[in-house]
Formats: C-alpha cells, sequence, structure tokens
C-alpha cells in the first residue's frame, strides 16, 4: 500500500502527465499498479500486483484499499521488456462494476483506452473520450507495442483477508467504507490531495 502511495505521488509530480492529474479528479475510481513486469517477442506477457481505490459519490472520500493481480498474453509486433509503474482511471460505473467480479477482462468486460501522455503507453485517441477505462503509465525498458487489451485483473482474495483479518468481498471494502485498515492512511491522504 505504502509503493501505491508512492506512485500515485510519483504521477501526480511528473510534469509530462498533466492530463492524469485532470482526468484524475473526475474518476470514479483509481486501479494503482506500482510494478508492472512486461516481456514479448512476438509473444508478451506482463503480470503485477494493485490496489483499487474506490471515491464515494456524496462525499468524495475514498475507500479501501481492495487487493487486486493483473496480467495477460497478447499477440503481435511487440518486443522489449520493461518494468511499469500503471494507474488505471476508472471513469464509470461499468468500468468499476468489471472489477467487483472474481475476474474481468479489460477490452471486453470494459472498455480500454491508453491516458494521453501516457510515457510508454499511447496517444489519448477519439475512443478514450468515452472509454470506461483509461491507462496512464510510466516506464523504464525497451518494450514496444505495449496493450492492456484482453489483461485479465483478479479479485486477490488472500491479500484482501490478510490486510483485514477476515474474509472479504471487494464491495464490502470499496463501496460500504465500513472496513478500515490504519495502514492505508498515507495513500488515502495522497488521493485526497490529487482529487481535492
Amino acid at each position: 500500500v505504502l509503493y501505491a502511495a508512492s506512485t500515485v505521488q510519483q504521477f501526480t509530480e511528473d510534469s509530462n502527465l498533466g492530463s492524469f492529474r485532470t482526468k484524475a479528479r473526475v474518476a470514479r475510481a483509481l486501479f494503482i499498479v506500482p510494478e508492472i513486469l512486461r516481456g514479448a517477442f512476438l509473444v508478451g506477457a506482463s503480470s503485477g500486483s494493485g490496489v483499487l481505490m474506490v471515491r464515494e459519490r456524496d462525499s468524495g472520500a475514498w475507500n479501501g484499499p481492495g487487493f487486486y493481480t493483473i496480467g495477460g498474453v497478447s499477440f503481435g509486433l511487440q518486443m522489449g521488456a520493461d518494468a511499469a509503474q500503471v494507474i488505471f482511471l476508472i471513469m464509470n460505473d461499468r468500468g468499476l462494476e468489471s472489477f467487483y467480479r472474481s475476474s474481468a477482462k479489460l477490452g471486453l468486460d470494459a472498455s480500454v483506452a491508453a491516458g494521453s501522455e501516457g510515457g510508454g503507453v499511447g496517444v489519448e485517441t477519439s475512443p478514450a473520450l468515452s472509454a470506461d477505462i483509461l491507462v496512464y503509465s510510466r516506464s523504464q525498458g525497451g518494450y514496444m507495442g505495449v496493450s492492456f487489451e484482453g489483461t485479465a485483473v483478479h479479485v486477490a482474495d488472500k491479500s484482501n483477508e490478510a490486510y483485514y483479518g477476515r474474509p472479504v468481498q471487494p464491495v464490502d471494502i470499496l463501496e460500504k467504507g465500513t472496513l478500515r485498515n490504519p495502514g492505508a492512511t498515507p495513500l488515502l491522504q495522497t488521493l485526497a490531495v490529487l482529487t481535492r
């Protein structure tokens, strides 16, 4: 969770990510992946873990974190390897509801577009105007042809149970706001500053 707070802070301070800050202020939720490992030679693979934070409709306060894993395989013209920080801005209820399932596939359960100025993700195009999820990344390495279409996201039940001390469902953590862990305070404070 501390790595997630640091990731948000780095995105906020990155002068190349002005549109990230603007769109984060109106996002319904953020899925923060402090490190996703990617590699490919024609067939690509990626994997990582992250936390989902959801904003309350009325108060604007943040709930979470909910723990998830992310990974996928892709085909096409791509080569290289890198480690990236990625933040998914979930812009509406359709995008958020896909995360409440035990697993979801980006691009199938919710539409995905690259956020503009996204440091290796690509340039925002017209589909991003109506996308459920916008993806921003900061990466180092030589990866070309990055895409999160078809990437699978799974609820990390064991991590959620360990963090909250009992079995929980994502909706209990993220919508009801009744489950808290003091360790999330730095992340909650960072998000409050970003989206105020």
